[in-house]
């Protein structure tokens, strides 16, 4: 990694502009982390219900909770792209648009899981996956 601190650069406002976008990158990144760490979960294969995950998703939009829900819903559909990108002979089930925002696929996330609630007590993981696949599906 470069330090700009040390260079001519570093005086001009976008080079202080990205370095502190970049130490507020860090500090939230911290702050997931150690949320992420201390949070409690129930001894099963998914890390969240569907009930939990709703509870982030519908927390303040600057809160821990809902950066939280943000990840968690990018995380599985990176996963998501990732192994249909890279499993020969698959066929591609959601094709999310480039232009599609983190919240706008919590947004999607969000409303079905409030729609649903009797799948609210499977996977949270699972249930992003049919949200996205409902409002994405591929052309066939």
């Amino acid at each position: 990694m470069v330090d700009l601190a040390n260079t001519p650069l570093a005086s001009t406002p976008v080079a202080s502009t990205r370095a502190r976008r970049a130490n507020i990158s860090k500090a939230v990144l911290a702050l997931v982390v150690s949320a992420l760490a201390m949070m409690p979960t129930a001894a099963s294969a998914a890390f969240y219900t569907g009930n939990e995950l709703l509870e982030r998703c519908e927390g303040e939009l600057e809160s821990i909770e809902s950066a939280l829900c943000l990840g968690f819903v990018m995380g599985v559909i990176d996963s998501i792209d990732a192994y249909q990108d890279n499993m020969s002979g698959v066929q591609k089930l959601i094709c999310v648009p480039g232009g599609a925002t983190g919240t706008e696929l919590r947004e999607i996330v969000t409303k079905y899981l409030r729609d649903n609630p009797k799948l609210r007590l499977t996977s949270a993981a699972s249930n992003v996956w049919v949200a996205v696949r409902e409002a994405y599906p591929c052309a066939k």
